[in-house]
């Protein structure tokens, strides 16, 4: 089926290079996979328990338009970023980046600010950010909306005092931080420009959930999904990656109203993580029968990396 899964030249200048997202599964090996499946299977609906960005949805959906589609993810960034990719852009999105850039240019600034925001963001970069904000929010369309959403999430990591090679919330050194260009209206701008044909491929209607995936299991009835892909989290946000913590500052700039909420995902930084990977690693939910299993390889490594191994599963 598959002679070669490393792809090395693939260079996520597609849909799927859009915005900026953890761990993201490989399009080209999710496409071969997928179309293997579709032409020697009867497949109708296709589930990603943790969807994240939308690689796997989009690509079955790029493959056959028909597929029902259904996705969840605890993280609202991956709502969002999979829910635009699937959904696309209005026939209108040139005017309306036209429209986004005309906002932006207006020199009137409202105040905007949240936890911490001077440690993560230089003031000049605040400012701009804030503008784009408010500019967008005044955007009445609401799919070019979420998708001028999608594509600043990357562009405030991308210019924020954090740390570019981790994805944990980590903060530059001083000289990194003013070394930081300035040129992020110019850069976002251009960046809608190029992506918006790309969103005008696909349009469907998918199933997307943002809540807990063994909440979600119990909405669906027995047999009535024909293929489940994913490539799920793993263990707990001390050693695994951190999705939570590399979404939090796009999350507090995005007007709540475009995103998915339950009140709890903005509490923290790593509120989504602890959450996501594991939750509170002083609950131990294991159960006797697990513990006996566990047992032969925990004795085996020193105490610490045993807590480490018990909250993974």
């Amino acid at each position: 089926m598959l002679s070669d899964i490393a792809f090395s030249d693939y260079k996520k200048d597609d849909i799927h290079g859009v915005a900026l997202y953890p761990a993201t599964m490989v399009a080209p090996v999710q496409k071969k996979v997928l179309k293997y499946l579709f032409e020697h299977a009867d497949i109708n609906s296709i589930f990603d328990p943790f969807h994240g960005s939308g690689t796997a949805l989009y690509e079955a959906a790029s493959l056959d338009n028909n597929i029902e589609l259904y996705g969840c993810d605890i993280n609202p960034l991956a709502n969002l970023i999979t829910k635009v990719k699937l959904k696309g852009v209005s026939d209108y999105i040139f005017e309306n980046i036209s429209l986004l850039e005309k906002y932006i240019s207006n020199d009137n600034i409202e105040e905007f600010g949240f936890r911490n925001i001077d440690k993560w963001f230089r003031a000049d970069i605040k400012r701009i950010l804030t503008k784009i904000r408010f500019a967008i929010i005044r955007i009445k369309e609401n799919k070019d909306r979420l998708f001028f959403w999608c594509i600043l999430s990357s562009f405030i990591r991308k210019y924020s005092n954090t740390r570019n090679e981790t994805f944990k919330l980590h903060i530059k050194k001083d000289e990194s931080i003013s070394r930081i260009k300035n040129n992020l209206i110019e850069n976002f701008l251009s960046t809608l420009r190029y992506y918006a044909p790309m969103f005008k491929c696909v349009n469907k209607d998918p199933y997307l959930y943002k809540e807990d995936v063994l909440e979600n299991f119990l909405k669906f009835n027995d047999n009535s999904i024909d293929l489940l892909i994913s490539s799920p989290p793993y263990g707990d946000n001390l050693t695994t990656v951190t999705y939570g913590q590399f979404s939090s500052l796009s999350l507090y700039w995005i007007d709540p109203n475009d995103l998915e909420l339950d009140g709890w995902e903005l509490n923290s930084y790593s509120a989504i993580d602890s959450n996501s990977l594991g939750k509170s690693r002083r609950k131990n939910n294991i159960s006797y029968y697990g513990i006996n299993l566990l047992d032969p390889y925990l004795r085996k490594i020193d105490l610490r990396k045993q807590k480490k191994v018990i909250n993974f599963f």
